[in-house]
């Protein structure tokens, strides 16, 4: 997303908490118990389980 807002894209369909972004990647819970950890490139791809 450009900073005007305009350029939003969907990286996932997963229901998101706890947003990072750190470099190239967004780091999220999937879920409110905190225990399924995943990241994703700010482009939507290569997600990956981290715990």
């Amino acid at each position: 997303m450009k900073t005007d807002g305009t350029g939003k894209i969907k990286i996932s369909d997963d229901t998101a908490t706890r947003i990072n972004v750190a470099g190239e990647w967004v780091f999220y819970w999937k879920d409110r118990f905190r225990e399924n950890l995943y990241r994703v490139k700010w482009d939507g791809t290569d997600r990956q389980k981290v715990r």
